[in-house]
């Protein structure tokens, strides 16, 4: 046994193990969601540089929330951004409940608690959390909240609209309908699937 095995163990173990989330603030009965259009995404790293500012005051893209990942084959370039699962693992997997759920019901790291371990990072699904280069503490997309109407990403991403926000899971689940339709359509007349869908961020291919 090696030892990314014998950590991966250590994780899932762990992570069967804690206790139910822990939440900040109260929660409201719907959620703001980020969707994602890959299609329009150029790789051009405003959304990072506004998120750092907003966070930290710098546009050091190492210090944003959100990652944009570049493909060569095919030519894509892709956000990632935190989907706060409904039942998120890295909320159980952190040994010391650093990761918690906030009013919004957005997932961010307690930086009083967290030690920088990386296991939210390793149990993600899509590698969300990025790692602040100072203190190595996790990081990930808080909506901005209380501090402006809509995440300074969006924003910064007017004019290219990869990021957008819709305002309730109604809205999001409506558009899910039809892009899952979109993807049997598709299948079925024997052509790729033009839409992707994750549980709580949207990934839409342009067309």
């Amino acid at each position: 046994m090696n030892f990314y095995t014998e950590t991966k163990i250590d994780l899932l173990t762990n992570y069967r193990r804690r206790p139910a989330a822990p939440v900040w603030g109260d929660m409201e009965p719907t959620r703001e969601r980020l969707v994602i259009d890959i299609g329009r995404c150029t790789g051009c790293h405003r959304c990072q540089i506004a998120c750092a500012m907003q966070h930290h005051g710098h546009t050091d893209p190492r210090l944003a929330r959100l990652q944009v990942i570049q493909f060569q084959e095919p030519a894509l370039n892709v956000p990632v951004i935190c989907m706060a699962c409904d039942d998120a693992p890295c909320i159980k997997v952190c040994p010391v409940n650093a990761r918690v759920r906030q009013g919004n019901q957005s997932v961010v790291t307690d930086e009083e608690r967290c030690i920088g371990c990386g296991a939210c990072i390793y149990i993600c699904p899509v590698g969300s959390p990025t790692r602040n280069p100072a203190t190595r503490q996790t990081m990930t997309c808080d909506m901005c909240q209380g501090t402006v109407s809509e995440p300074w990403c969006v924003v910064a991403c007017r004019n290219e609209g990869a990021l957008t926000l819709v305002g309730s899971r109604g809205t999001t689940d409506h558009k899910s309908r039809r892009h899952a339709d979109s993807m049997l359509a598709a299948r079925q007349a024997n052509l790729p699937g033009e839409n992707l869908q994750t549980p709580e961020v949207e990934l839409r291919k342009g067309s």
